[in-house]
């Protein structure tokens, strides 16, 4: 009888430690990933063709010199793996919302993107973006190639994403050039590769989008893709937009602006929004510096309706998005905290779901912690990176 009475005790007691909120301990220490002694920033996250994660990122050195590194996870450790340098030129953007990044080939073969400067008389914002593949895991990499069909010196091009399509291929989405010099907005475009033919039949999604925000795109198995950003609208209105395509990038719908935050302003908010999508579902994040501030999250149904709108944080920043097997979605994002001793920044994890949800500070007080990234592997591993003070850092949930 005590036995058994003993065991209901300890049943209880799991059950209600199951039902908190916010969750103690859940994460490892966070590790170091960018080295010592440079000046560390544009931490990346994405999945290799096994789906384990991947990390890059950007450093500089005392001279200003720059370099560009990524790393492998290695599931066994339990860590990433030693740093592999990418060689980019010296007139490679470092810069959050325009990063370096990578992506990996359903077989295998790892594409390193980057946005260089190539400023002209006519146009000091000109430039280009490029990418190169490795088919050994980054110990060799090809020349350097254009994502965008028009190379002509003296335009813009920048702000782009990645991910990998349903057929194992490359999809990119950017912000070109404007139409002419009286354009408030850029043109929003996707590319696709196409084998060893790199990147092929460019498509238009908008002819006039925000200028200086971060573009997103999500891919199912399903070959739908789905392509996020900053519109301007009338009025200089500069509410998130999507636009699909349910062929794999071929084709896509007119773009639907979607977060009706009525944010009205004429500059560059260089802060823009993540994607992810499963089962017909599309989740988003977004930030907006309309009348209620903050990180949002949305649901869209296949109207492109926000059927959920909730504000996640009226002092978040830099909100990013990821999915686990099971449908949860994950967000992280960093937020301002003052109090009567100091005033510092730190990274928020929260997961929501049909089940609990979980709000979890990711790093301590005192940090200046910023930018953070995310991505999952196996059935609910968790990695999340973020920048503090010049070095870059991640762990493990």
């Amino acid at each position: 009888m005590m036995t058994k009475t003993l065991f209901i005790c300890a049943l209880s007691i799991a059950l209600l430690q199951g039902c908190h909120n916010r969750s103690e301990d859940q994460h490892t220490a966070p590790t170091q990933l960018s080295s010592a002694d440079q000046k560390a920033s544009c931490v990346y996250l994405t999945t290799d063709e096994n789906n384990n994660p991947m990390a890059s990122w950007c450093e500089t050195d005392r001279e200003g010199e720059k370099f560009f590194y990524l790393a492998f996870f290695d599931t066994l450790e339990g860590q990433f793996s030693t740093p592999i340098p990418v060689p980019i030129p010296q007139n490679t953007n470092i810069h959050e919302e325009g990063m370096p990044k990578i992506a990996v080939k359903g077989d295998g073969t790892v594409l390193a993107l980057y946005e260089v400067a190539a400023p002209t008389p006519a146009n000091k914002w000109a430039g280009a973006i490029c990418y190169m593949q490795s088919l050994d895991k980054g110990k060799t990499w090809s020349q350097p190639n254009y994502v965008h069909a028009d190379t002509t010196s003296s335009k813009e091009r920048s702000f782009a994403a990645l991910t990998r399509l349903a057929n194992g291929e490359i999809g990119a989405c950017w912000l070109d050039t404007p139409a002419d010099a009286q354009s408030m907005g850029r043109p929003v475009k996707f590319a696709a590769t196409s084998g060893d033919q790199g990147f092929q039949n460019e498509v238009l999604i908008d002819s006039s989008a925000c200028e200086c925000c971060r573009t997103a795109i999500s891919a199912d198995a399903d070959g739908h893709v789905a392509i996020l950003y900053r519109d301007i609208t009338v009025d200089n209105i500069r509410d998130i937009a999507v636009s699909r395509s349910a062929d794999n990038g071929r084709s896509f719908t007119a773009p639907i602006a979607f977060s009706n935050d009525g944010w009205q302003v004429n500059g560059c908010p260089h802060n823009g929004p993540s994607v992810v999508q499963t089962a017909g579902t599309t989740y988003a994040t977004w930030f907006t510096g309309g009348t209620e501030s903050g990180v949002y999250y949305g649901t869209l149904n296949a109207s492109d309706n926000a059927t959920h709108r909730e504000r996640i944080s009226a002092d978040g920043r830099h909100i990013q998005l990821a999915l686990l097997p099971n449908g949860d979605r994950v967000l992280v994002y960093n937020e301002a905290v003052s109090d009567d001793n100091s005033s510092y920044s730190k990274i928020v994890l929260r997961k929501i779901g049909d089940g609990q949800e979980i709000i979890e500070d990711i790093t301590s007080s005192g940090t200046q912690a910023t930018y953070p990234v995310v991505t999952t592997f196996g059935e609910d591993k968790v990695v999340v990176a973020w920048t503090d003070q010049g070095k870059v850092w991640y762990t493990i949930l």
